[in-house]
């Protein structure tokens, strides 16, 4: 598949603030602006990048979840998690739900173009990962944009991880980016290989495009 990525008006992407010092309220502000900064195609300015960490290293098959639409975002992210905290070191579920509801509810991870991106870090998730969420129909999850959800992409991880977390929504941020990408992943929704190789070949456009 053909998952070349095209530049924002400006430029790709934004970078991350160094100023990452508490666990996952103390980003949320900052966070929150950089997803709207991204949906609307502009540039923040940062003072420290962190290191690249690629997305497709963090995220394979198994933790591609397939569920059905839910009446409330709650209700959808307890559903995403329950099948994949046990193998994935998730120790509390309704834990990092509840952490997860708290970054929503300060702004909406719902970047816009049919995504979200739903993040937190905390004590009862074991290690850095990544999840693609595939829901059953598109769903409201109060985008900025105000369109539906197709694709939600889960990011976990705990504190000790925050500045890799953090370059992780960066990078896949960007990649979301592509114009290309949306049509790809709908064509591949229920395969979990294919959408891996959609992810792939755009993650692989956009290191080569932007060199990192």
């Amino acid at each position: 598949m053909d998952g070349a990525a095209t530049g924002c008006a400006t430029r790709w992407g934004w970078s991350m603030s160094a100023s990452v010092t508490s666990m996952a309220m103390s980003a949320s502000k900052a966070i929150c602006r950089r997803l709207q900064a991204y949906s609307a195609g502009c540039k923040l300015s940062g003072h420290d990048e962190v290191q690249p960490m690629r997305v497709t290293d963090v995220l394979d098959e198994s933790r591609i979840v397939f569920v059905e639409a839910q009446a409330s975002r709650t209700a959808l992210l307890r559903s995403a998690l329950e099948p994949i905290a046990g193998r994935e070191g998730v120790g509390d579920v309704e834990a990092v739900v509840t952490a997860l509801m708290e970054r929503e509810r300060l702004c909406s991870t719902a970047i816009g173009g049919g995504y979200a991106i739903p993040h937190t870090f905390a004590p009862a998730i074991a290690r850095l990962l990544v999840a693609l969420v595939v829901p059953s129909q598109p769903v409201d999850f109060r985008s900025l944009d105000g369109r539906p959800v197709e694709f939600l992409f889960l990011i976990l991880g705990p504190p000790e991880e925050q500045k890799r977390h953090l370059g992780l929504l960066s990078r896949l941020s960007r990649i979301l980016n592509a114009p290309a990408l949306l049509d790809q992943l709908r064509a591949a929704r229920r395969d979990k290989g294919a959408l891996m190789d959609c992810l792939r070949s755009a993650e692989t456009a956009y290191e080569a495009r932007f060199g990192v």
